[in-house]
């Protein structure tokens, strides 16, 4: 196969898979969560919901496909992430490597 032909079939290729990429992205919203934070609520009220990693998001409730719905307008407030004992040693291991700049540990 010549060059030309395999540079037409990558891009064409790449069209396909960017074309895709907006259609995933108005799917929908994957989570219950800024729904339910409206459900007691009124449009434009204020609401809040955190998620499971403890990020709280903060924002007013608007109307989406028929229902309310909590869109955030506010920054993420990042909840504390737990460290396990693999991630510790991970970053004591990377630690050390780059105090000697070795590279060595990695």
């Amino acid at each position: 196969m010549s060059r030309w032909h395999s540079n037409v079939r990558y891009l064409a290729g790449l069209i396909l898979v960017l074309s895709v990429l907006p259609v995933a992205a108005h799917e929908g919203h994957g989570d219950e969560l800024p729904w339910e934070a409206c459900q007691a609520l009124e449009k434009s009220a204020q609401c809040a919901y955190t998620n499971s990693h403890g990020d709280v998001y903060r924002g007013t409730c608007r109307v989406f496909s028929g229902g309310l719905m909590c869109v955030r307008n506010q920054p993420i407030i990042h909840g504390e992430v737990q460290q396990t004992d693999s991630h510790k040693d991970y970053d004591a291991l990377h630690q050390g490597a780059s105090e000697s700049g070795t590279g060595e540990g990695l």
